[in-house]
């Protein structure tokens, strides 16, 4: 389904969000950057004798180098649940990023300047196989990762105490120590 997410049996969302509304802004300023630059040509052009229609076929061809990338980065989901971490890009169908929680190792966040006065960066996901993936622009990324740390701890808490009731159910009189 476009812009859902299927979730499992006993999976809950812990943390939902998607772009900053400053990168809005930022597809605000393309737009207006392309009206001025249209401007420009006109003005340009008429001095020079050429065509206004060429002066639309190039702002339309600027207009649609810019026009993909800033919806992408304006309706990206991010979802945290208790049991995986999902990304969608939702131009289109987009492709849907998943993992369990148990392949994160970390969640680092990376924050310019303005990121931090205006409370959004991206969170860099490293897991256990090397791999880095990132999430851009998200809001309140120093949040996401506080409950990506609880939703980890609860989830090794879980698997040890199902193993502590697996070594009991197998009547082994071994200890377990974790």
């Amino acid at each position: 389904m476009a812009g859902r997410f299927e979730l499992g049996k006993d999976e809950i969302i812990v943390h939902k969000t998607s772009a900053h509304p400053a990168v809005g802004a930022a597809f605000a300023c393309v737009l207006l950057g392309e009206v001025i630059t249209q401007a420009i040509l006109q003005v340009v052009f008429t001095k020079y004798g050429i065509p206004a229609s060429a002066v639309a076929v190039i702002a339309i061809f600027f207009g649609m180098l810019a026009l993909p990338v800033s919806l992408a980065a304006l309706s990206s989901r991010f979802v945290l649940t208790n049991r995986r971490i999902m990304n969608r890009p939702a131009v289109g169908e987009g492709h849907l990023f998943e993992r369990a929680i148990t392949e994160v190792n970390g969640i680092e966040v990376r924050q310019d300047f303005l990121g931090v006065l205006l409370n959004y960066g991206d969170l860099v996901v490293e897991f256990s196989s090397g791999v880095e993936w990132r999430a851009r622009n998200i809001r309140r990324p120093h949040l996401v990762v506080e409950r990506f740390k609880a939703v980890k701890r609860d989830a090794e808490q879980a698997e040890i105490r199902r193993q502590v009731r697996q070594t009991r159910a197998s009547g082994s009189d071994e200890t377990a120590y974790f």
